[in-house]
């Protein structure tokens, strides 16, 4: 599986499918990126495919911070992912 260790140490968990513009699918709270799988086959003909388990969610590290800074500490691991 791979994974991608983040600033703080966290490992993100991810997969990339196809070439190309990148397309990166999140996914809602308590869910996985396992959720999109169905829609991988059609999207990575034209996009390159990018999944992952946001923190605290799937086979991604675990979320420890406040309630106020989720969708920041979110939105930074996905930064980081896309200039990995």
């Amino acid at each position: 599986m791979p994974y991608l260790k983040v600033k703080d140490g966290i490992d993100i968990f991810y997969e990339c499918y196809g070439e190309g513009e990148p397309l990166v699918f999140v996914h809602g709270l308590g869910a996985s990126s396992s959720m999109y799988k169905p829609q991988i086959e059609y999207f990575q003909q034209h996009f390159k495919v990018i999944l992952l388990d946001l923190r605290g969610n799937g086979n991604s590290g675990f979320l420890d911070c406040n309630v106020e800074s989720v969708l920041d500490k979110q939105a930074e691991d996905i930064k980081e992912l896309l200039l990995f």
